[in-house]
């Protein structure tokens, strides 16, 4: 994926086309500023993630306006710098550092502000800080996790004032894994479980969440099933439908596709349908009031298709129908080139959310005393939902968003 920017001149007639011309989905764009604009003419800067390279996108653009002047800048940089940066919180003298970190004043400091076990959560250390941590049993190289713990972490650092711990686990089972994660839990406010293995994750978050005094946070459940629930409302908007009544076939049934369906059930859907090759997360589903059953069925009954991210399947392009709207978060599963022109108008290949969509602002409203349920998740979506522009996916992520939501979740817990 690159992070492109483009100056785009257009004829003004054509402005209002410019997400068709970003191929339908303005979920990645970053930033969107009219430069300038005269009777004939506007004239665009546009900052986005794109998975096409430069060229591509160019020629698409002009296929869709042939008289679009288009000026793209690749600023895409690889690296493996830390994103997270562990320093002292305080730049003391040398004479008051000393002093500051003595055994002595440790020791007074531990006496008068640690009487009881409860005190440790009121201290700075604890009270601030949150503990991101994963197995990476959903990934095929676990060590992989890494990277994203540390992405996570800091965007937490960065847009919700909280400091995030970062830790993989190589836990032999899922008993040493739980375990673990109880024996480190006195040291933080909040947990947030990710990347685990998707057949087991909810049981082991509601395992956790029972034995911890402190929130738990599942990421896929609660974060990602939020951000791809808006994408599904705003994707039907985009083509003058809501969510009202219809249909709903979820492909995959990891823990991601769990908490949308409760989403998606509590903002509208009539019904239901989930399609996954492991009996446990079919029985899972149909616990938590959906409907398991074959693919086959699932398309040809349904209004709103959304493939879960990572899911392994491929499509079938004669069963899918006109004017069902298909959100593909699996990019392989679909061919659009087979595709009837009436078909693929409505048919969307996405990319994985990006977690600063949802978890600042769900994290931030967490520590702010909200619990960590379904409810925060509905929240969340109904701010992307809200805040959502014509004719985009999801809002512009900002500062301003992460706040937003933070403050509609923190609402959760005063009623």
């Amino acid at each position: 994926m690159s992070l492109l920017t483009l100056d785009l001149q257009l004829p003004r007639n054509e402005s209002q086309n410019i997400p068709r011309l970003l191929n339908g989905s303005a979920g990645q764009v970053l930033s969107w500023n009219l430069l300038y604009s005269d009777p004939q003419t506007s004239y665009y800067r546009i900052e986005l993630f794109g998975t096409s390279a430069p060229e591509e996108l160019e020629a698409h653009i002009l296929e869709g306006c042939p008289q679009a002047r288009v000026k793209i800048k690749d600023d895409t940089a690889h690296g493996s710098d830390a994103l997270l940066a562990i320093g002292p919180a305080r730049s003391l003298e040398f004479r008051k550092a000393f002093h500051r970190t003595s055994p002595e004043v440790v020791e007074n400091s531990a006496s008068l502000l640690l009487k009881n076990r409860e005190d440790a959560r009121e201290l700075p250390m604890v009270k601030e800080r949150a503990l991101f941590i994963s197995d990476g049993g959903a990934l095929r190289v676990k060590n992989q996790a890494l990277l994203a713990l540390e992405r996570d972490g800091y965007l937490a650092c960065k847009f919700s004032g909280m400091q995030a711990i970062p830790l993989l686990l190589d836990a032999r089972n899922e008993e040493e894994f739980i375990k673990s994660v109880m024996a480190l839990a006195g040291n933080v406010s909040v947990i947030r479980l990710s990347m685990l293995q998707r057949t087991m994750s909810r049981q082991i978050v509601e395992r956790i969440t029972e034995q911890a005094s402190i929130p738990v946070i599942h990421a896929e459940y609660l974060e990602s099933s939020a951000t791809i629930a808006a994408i599904v409302c705003n994707a039907l908007q985009y083509h003058s439908m809501t969510l009202d009544e219809k249909v709903v076939a979820i492909v995959g049934l990891g823990p991601c596709a769990l908490g949308l369906s409760r989403i998606l059930s509590r903002m509208g859907a009539s019904k239901l349908y989930g399609v996954d090759t492991e009996y446990a997360l079919n029985s899972r589903f149909e616990k938590d009031g959906g409907t398991a059953t074959s693919l086959d069925f699932a398309l040809e009954r349904s209004d709103v298709v959304v493939i879960s991210p990572g899911t392994q399947v491929l499509i079938d392009p004669k069963r899918l129908r006109e004017n069902q709207l298909v959100l593909s978060f699996a990019p392989s599963a679909i061919d659009m080139s087979a595709l009837k022109p009436e078909v693929s108008r409505s048919v969307h290949l996405c990319e994985e959310p990006h977690p600063i969509y949802a978890l600042p602002g769900l994290l931030a409203g967490v520590h702010a005393g909200a619990k960590a349920d379904i409810e925060i998740s509905i929240r969340i979506a109904e701010v992307l939902v809200g805040r959502c522009g014509d004719n985009r996916f999801l809002p512009i992520p900002s500062e301003s968003l992460v706040r937003a939501e933070a403050e509609a979740v923190s609402l959760t817990s005063r009623r």
